[in-house]
């Protein structure tokens, strides 16, 4: 049997007294006392190579998988990172598409795990055609009520909330810790919608069907019923209108050098992705696309407004189509509303096929900006010039939307001043 010697540094360095061509009997009877000394740390490759293969392989991974047993959908994911200048926008704050791909990510890891919950540990490594991993199909309505810092702890938790026979729907709270203060505030809350699909989706373009996801049990009459009123309302709000089109280009690009205009403010990022983007699967992650898509209107916001903008809330994101590893991505924003305080950016995304060259709409939404001056306080937004019917529609159509929000915020605000006072 082949054994390999592990001798202690003394062994070594007694050695080193020698010449590599003049080793004397001294050193050799030196070296034997000590091989008697630790003969107990000398292991046998024989016995290592037989072990590797146990390691990563057949009864290996099933002992790996037993050590470390995958956790209940009911049991919340929690996550944190240090916040670095890496992580901001202009104004020192945490830039909001970071953010953002914090909360897809902890929302992407605790819908996964709920799909694959039911696969046993037994499981023979054969059985991994059959996993599920799960894409980011739409996102609610979520406001950013506190900025965070550079140096601060941001703290993500995801817990998937409710599910349907193809979808999930999971529940992101952030909150911001300063390790200095021990201070802890509440940043962002999210409610994100998940579909699940073949792991084995591979990593170029490609057709995928909606799989079927384990029941969430444990729920009350009450939650079920809430969780399928708001199941109904975002299966209504997803849906894809039949004439949806891009945002175009060209309808108005003569007048783009008129300042506060629509094409003015007009911005289109194109970006090729990397793997680095993308799930294990292939595709691209929801949240480096939300990274993106902030990042547009961020742009779009300053082309208007000429000063720092950060980003305020932003409407329900809809993801029609997914996007693949090499596809190109064009995200164009535009701004369609402004208030006397905050702007509206529509922000459109298509994607390019790596191999077919097709382009086609994958998602659209409204992100809503604030301006902000010197102080880092919100100042007056410059107001939006028309100049084409479309555009004076999207306006109104956008005013309403506006002033309902503006409504609720404010009845949300009595309701919670009430409950204190009661209190």
């Amino acid at each position: 049997m082949a054994t390999l010697r592990i001798l202690p540094w003394r062994v070594l360095s007694t050695r080193r007294l020698f010449h590599y061509r003049s080793v004397s009997f001294y050193s050799a009877w030196g070296t034997r006392q000590y091989w008697k000394k630790y003969r107990r740390s000398l292991f046998t490759v024989s016995s290592l190579v037989a072990a590797l293969p146990t390691l990563f392989k057949g009864q290996g991974r099933q002992w790996v998988q037993q050590s470390q047993p995958v956790l209940s959908s009911t049991v919340p994911f929690e996550t944190s990172r240090v916040m670095l200048p890496d992580d901001t926008n202009p104004m020192g704050n945490v830039h909001g598409g970071t953010i953002l791909k914090l909360i897809e990510q902890a929302g992407h890891i605790v819908a996964t795990r709920h799909c694959n919950q039911s696969r046993n540990d037994k499981d023979p490594p054969s059985s991994l055609s059959s996993s599920m991993t799960s894409v980011l199909a739409r996102v609610e309505h979520m406001d950013f009520h506190n900025p965070i810092y550079v140096g601060e702890v941001a703290q993500v938790q995801a817990l998937v909330t409710y599910t349907s026979p193809h979808s999930m729907e999971v529940t992101v709270d952030v909150w911001a810790e300063n390790t200095l203060t021990g201070t802890r505030r509440h940043t962002n809350s999210a409610r994100l919608w998940y579909v699940a699909i073949s792991s084995q989706v591979g990593p170029y373009e490609g057709q995928f069907k909606p799989l079927p996801v384990p029941e969430l049990t444990g729920l009350t009459d009450e939650e079920l019923a809430a969780g399928h009123s708001r199941y109904q309302s975002q299966k209504a709000s997803r849906a894809k209108p039949t004439n949806y089109k891009g945002i175009s280009r060209q309808e108005n690009d003569h007048y783009a050098d008129v300042p506060c205009s629509v094409p003015h403010s007009r911005t289109t990022l194109t970006n090729i992705v990397l793997p680095s983007d993308c799930t294990s699967s292939g595709h691209l992650m929801g949240g480096a696309l939300m990274k993106m898509m902030d990042t547009t209107a961020g742009i779009a916001s300053v082309r208007h407004c000429r000063t720092l903008a950060v980003t305020a809330c932003l409407d329900a994101i809809n993801f029609y189509s997914p996007i693949f590893n090499g596809d190109l991505v064009f995200v164009t924003g535009e701004v369609v509303f402004t208030s006397s305080k905050s702007l509206v950016i529509r922000v459109s995304v298509e994607a390019e096929g790596l191999r077919s060259g097709a382009r086609r709409v994958t998602n659209d939404a409204y992100f809503t900006f604030v301006s902000l001056g010197k102080n880092g306080k919100a100042i007056p937004v410059p107001p939006l010039v028309l100049k084409t019917q479309d555009e004076v529609e999207r306006y109104e159509e956008m005013k309403i939307l506006y002033e309902a929000k503006k409504a609720e915020r404010l009845r949300e605000r009595e309701e919670k001043q009430k409950n204190s006072q009661e209190k």
